[in-house]
């Protein structure tokens, strides 16, 4: 069951099985809190796109979903003292206490995997009960966003081909036919054409901020959440990917063994962090680099680790708490201070062609722009115009009996200048 849950997204495309794991705090909850796990009642029946299976057990579904230990009720957390934990060490059991909705002082620690202090996770947000079906529906929710839909094929009606009837109705012994369109001959349109389609599908936004807090919770829970102080404490001033490469080793405790696969969270797109990461880290496959609003939960289950620094970390939780305050920046008593992205400027990521390929696109659409504005402009003059002229037209036949005659302005300036 365990190594089932294990092939997640690997069996539906982008990642390997062994590069895109559910983590080990979602199959321990799934297999140890519904009733009849223990006793073979667990009877797996499909398993949808290649994610977490969905299950029928002999018993009711639980209404609470899957937690790790029964519920009980969450202790203050200001009468209790929060216990230091490492997030960044693997655990085999899933603690006992998960899912209680409680804070949790974490070490913090630099790019060479050394501790340099502490902080506090929001329990809200890190110790949410585990619950795999809202992190498969969320799941299945996005991967159908991701998909373009624009497959097409033509049908009868479309196909170019003659429309000049084959042969006679009757005499020549073979089926009647009106051309040669009909899906059972050579070059003709298919029966039931694939048209353009939408695949996304409406998931209320309850559910999918609770999965991405179970996503996170689950990281925290098996130990595979680093925070950092800093992303740019190192010396190197350019992304280099040996530079990344090495700091992933170290960070994991293993300098000379590959690092397993990361998921790097900056601050901001036009932060120097991301612009370093992201320059570091956009050739290797098994790492990627995204913005606090850009933490989803399919990233998140398909890396085994999370590195995230302190500004990203409170960005985070606070984004997921306010969730009405989503914009960067706004979560600071001056928003104006920090900087915004602009538009019309490339990313600093992108190589030297990508940003003349950009510019280029950009002035081509500036350009469209114009032109529509320009066409718009003159119909718009060229309606008044007609407008006034139709106005000066109608005047003749709107006067009464005994009005003096309308003289209209040009034929006015003619006679002004013969009498004069």
């Amino acid at each position: 069951m365990l190594r089932h849950l294990g092939r997640v997204v690997g069996r539906t495309g982008g990642s390997t099985g062994a590069h895109a794991t559910v983590p080990r705090a979602l199959a321990h909850a799934l297999y140890t809190s519904l009733p009849g796990a223990a006793a073979g009642g667990l009877v797996p029946t499909c398993c949808v796109a290649g994610l977490v299976p969905a299950c029928i057990f002999v018993s009711a579904w639980p209404s609470r979903g899957f937690a790790a230990s029964p519920a009980t009720k969450p202790t203050s957390r200001a009468s209790e003292e929060l216990a230091l934990v490492d997030t960044y060490q693997p655990v085999k059991v899933l603690p006992a206490d998960q899912g209680q909705l409680r804070d949790k002082r974490v070490v913090v620690r630099d790019l060479d995997g050394n501790p340099i202090g502490e902080t506090v996770l929001n329990g809200e947000v890190w110790d949410t009960p585990l619950r795999a079906d809202l992190v498969h529906h969320a799941v299945l929710w996005q991967r159908a966003r991701q998909r373009q839909g624009t497959h097409k094929t033509k049908g009868r009606g479309e196909v170019r081909k003659t429309t000049r009837k084959p042969w006679n109705q009757k005499g020549s012994g073979r089926a009647r036919a009106g051309d040669l369109k009909a899906p059972h001959h050579v070059g003709g349109g298919n029966a039931h054409p694939i048209r353009n389609r939408d695949y996304s599908f409406k998931t209320n936004r309850r559910e999918r901020r609770l999965a991405l807090r179970v996503a996170l919770s689950a990281r925290a829970a098996e130990g595979a959440l680093c925070v950092v102080g800093d992303l740019l404490e190192a010396p190197d001033e350019r992304g280099r990917t040996a530079w990344a490469t090495q700091r992933l080793r170290t960070l994991n405790g293993k300098p000379k063994r590959p690092y397993p696969t990361t998921l790097v969270v900056t601050p901001g797109e036009d932060h120097p962090a991301f612009v370093k990461w992201a320059m570091a880290t956009r050739n290797l496959p098994d790492v990627e680099c995204v913005t606090w609003h850009g933490v989803n939960v399919l990233s998140l289950l398909r890396k085994r680790k999370v590195v995230i620094d302190l500004a990203s970390l409170e960005m985070l939780q606070r984004g997921i708490l306010f969730p009405l305050a989503s914009t960067p920046g706004s979560f600071t008593t001056r928003p104006e201070d920090l900087p915004r992205f602009d538009p019309q400027l490339p990313p600093k990521y992108l190589t030297p062609n990508g940003q003349r390929q950009l510019r280029k696109e950009r002035k081509q659409q500036q350009q469209w722009k114009d032109r529509r504005a320009a066409k718009k402009a003159k119909r718009f003059a060229n309606r008044e115009v007609a407008r006034e002229a139709r106005y000066q037209r109608n005047l003749k036949y709107l006067r009464l009996p005994g009005d003096p005659p309308v003289v209209l302005p040009e034929k006015e300036e003619e006679e002004m200048q013969k009498t004069a």
